[in-house]
């Protein structure tokens, strides 16, 4: 749902009582009428961002043209996106703008991405170095120097998931959220209100099993506000210097309420850790280099002296894994080379402390 140029927008539309099937998918109210947003084979996510509003969901078609992705809502219609990158049914669920320009998430894989796709506003599109594994991405918010990016993915079961359901990209690579934080189901909705960043995703601190479900960050803390909560829930709003958001049925504060708020001004933290100021702690990426560059037979991927690599990754110009290793107590392996294709791949690496690198070399 969204509030955009004296315009209600909801979706996806759910069958109900007041259900009208030429309504479609997605609906708006404009002049106290009720209107479809055109035939669409799936239910579509309002997604505004700016002062324009992009339309994602499940939909691959729009009145009978073939439109999967990211859709604009222009001159009252769905519009598609020009060079759109989408050739395949996607699900687009979230959106944000950050470093002037737009970024899209779901599921899908594009430009060799997974989950996740940046557009300048005009025509030309761009990944994100292999993007995201896991579920699904379902909220994406700018804060300063980082791009916060949640939905569901678990650490550990896919090489592109640096943190359990939330992690930052930096405009160059991924890295980990702060490692005091643990979240343990999904991130439902990332919002800057205040100068703050609000995190709503069931999560604990480290050392500490207390449950709760909204996170802030100002840059120097992260604090639980709301109290204890055990079960996802969903999307925040502010108004007025309070925090409205979706509630699990049996929230300990108010069960079976569906939504509540918090008044910003008068709300006290349940608890709160100091971080670092930039990006989160282990953010920092591990420099490494790569020789000879370029290459026709091997290639010695090397860290800094007293670094130990823990795992090395190769993915070819398309985002395909072409190689995987886990590593043990050594500074630099070398590759076998000879085989690959000629092209652009680029290596990513993991050292003993977690911190990743990547970097990029061609074969002849």
């Amino acid at each position: 749902m969204a509030w955009f140029h004296d315009t209600l927008f909801l979706g996806p539309y759910c069958g109900g009582y007041q259900w009208v099937e030429e309504w479609g998918k997605g609906v708006y109210l404009a002049n106290g009428q009720w209107h479809g947003m055109g035939e669409v084979d799936g239910p579509l996510w309002i997604l505004p961002v700016d002062d324009r509003l992009f339309v994602g969901g499940v939909a691959s078609t729009v009145n009978g043209q073939y439109m999967p992705g990211v859709r604009e809502w222009r001159m009252d219609s769905l519009r598609p996106l020009p060079n759109a990158p989408w050739t395949l049914p996607a699900s687009v669920y979230g959106a944000a703008s950050w470093k002037d320009r737009y970024y899209f998430g779901g599921v899908f894989q594009v430009l060799g991405s997974r989950k996740i796709v940046s557009f300048d506003g005009v025509d030309q599109w761009e990944g994100l170095a292999g993007g995201v594994g896991g579920n699904f991405v379902s909220a994406l918010c700018g804060y300063g120097d980082s791009l916060y990016v949640g939905g569901f993915f678990l650490n550990g079961s896919d090489p592109d998931v640096y943190s359990d359901h939330l992690q930052v990209w930096d405009g160059t690579a991924w890295h980990p959220f702060f490692p005091q934080v643990d979240f343990e189901g999904s991130v439902s909705d990332i919002q800057v209100h205040g100068g703050a960043l609000y995190i709503s995703g069931v999560y604990h601190f480290v050392g500490d099993t207390t449950l709760y479900g909204v996170l802030r960050y100002d840059g120097q803390q992260l604090c639980a506000l709301g109290g204890h909560m055990y079960s996802d829930h969903g999307d925040m709003a502010f108004f007025q210097n309070d925090l409205y958001m979706v509630l699990p049925p049996q929230n300990p504060q108010l069960p079976y309420e569906f939504i509540g708020y918090l008044d910003l001004d008068t709300v006290e933290p349940d608890t709160c850790v100091q971080v670092s100021t930039g990006l989160p702690e282990r953010g920092v990426a591990v420099p490494i280099t790569i020789h000879p560059n370029p290459a026709t037979e091997l290639v010695q991927v090397a860290l800094p002296a007293g670094g130990t690599l823990r795992m090395v990754e190769v993915q070819d110009a398309l985002g395909r894994v072409v190689h995987h290793q886990a590593l043990r107590a050594r500074s630099a392996t070398t590759l076998e080379v000879a085989a690959w294709p000629a092209g652009c791949y680029l290596v990513r690496v993991e050292d003993q402390h977690g911190r990743r690198g990547s970097a990029r070399f061609i074969k002849h």
